[in-house]
This record gives C-alpha cells, structure tokens and sequence, in this order.
C-alpha cells in the first residue's frame, strides 16, 4: 500500500507539472533559486532550470521532505526574499524563534542553552558572555506574548540594553 501511495504521488506531480509548465515557462529564470518544482533539496541539485528536469527535483523535493522542512525553518531556497542569507537578521531571528519556540524557551528558563546560541549566531553577537543570565532573568518579560515578532523584540531590546 505505501508503495502505490509512492508510485500515486510521483504520477501525480509528473501530472501537476506537466499542466503547470507552460504556464510558467515565461518566468524568468533569474526571479527565483528555483523552478517550477518549488524550493527544497531537488532545488538545490537542480537550480531554475527548466524543462524535464523539473520532474526530478519535484521528486526530490517529495522523496526527501526537504520541501517542507525548508519552508517552515527558511531553508533549501525557501527563505523569504530569495534566501536566508539575503534576508535581514531581525527575519531570521524572528523565523528561527517560531520554528523553535518551545526549545528558546527551555534554554532561557535554564539561561545557556543551544537555541540561545544559534540565536546569538543569527543576530551576530559573538560577545555571549552573559547575555543567557540576563534572558534567563527576563524569561517573563520575553515571553509575555507568544507572537515571534514580540518576542524578538524582547529579546533585542534586552540584549541592547
């Protein structure tokens, strides 16, 4: 049964895509990282190119459950703006807090932690002496609200402070 479910998917993509290329095959090339199979790991392998190809980084993307993953954590091409690396550390941040909000805020209860660390990362402190102590004792404060945007903020402003 699971490999019919398999087998059903892949045709169906092959499907979607063969109704969906000529529709987009006036894109250009440049817009996006990727083709009309979307962002993921088959985006990665096989970039905007166009045509046939598409068919086997959409399989990818299915096979792997990359596609997912890089559109919930900003990864694999999925990043807003065109990638992470383009985006501002205030998005990514906020973007990283969202997807891993339970953990940052076991980390901060605890005040180290390696959320807190990759946080640090994203916002480009390299000076963290501290700064997990002084979350810790804010972790109220910081997590006053459950938006991930608010709770950046308060962080930042806490860090700056």
């Amino acid at each position: 049964m699971r490999f019919f479910l398999f087998q059903l998917g892949i045709w169906i993509t092959l499907l979607l895509l063969a109704t969906t290329a000529p529709a987009t095959a006036t894109a250009s090339p440049t817009s996006a990282p990727y083709g009309v199979a979307g962002c993921g790991l088959g985006s990665m392998i096989f970039g905007n190119q166009s045509g046939v190809v598409q068919i086997f980084a959409a399989t990818s993307n299915t096979i792997s459950g990359a596609q997912t993953f890089g559109i919930s954590s900003g990864t694999s091409n999925c990043a807003e703006n065109v990638g992470a690396a383009t985006s501002s550390p205030i998005k990514r941040a906020t973007t990283f807090i969202e997807a891993n909000k339970a953990f940052l805020a076991s980390d901060i209860a605890k005040g180290a932690g390696e959320t807190i660390d990759s946080l640090l990362q994203i916002y480009g402190i390299t000076n963290t002496s501290g700064i997990g102590d002084n979350l810790k004792k804010n972790y109220k404060t910081i997590f006053s609200s459950e938006v991930a945007s608010e709770i950046n903020a308060q962080i930042v402003n806490i860090i700056y402070q």
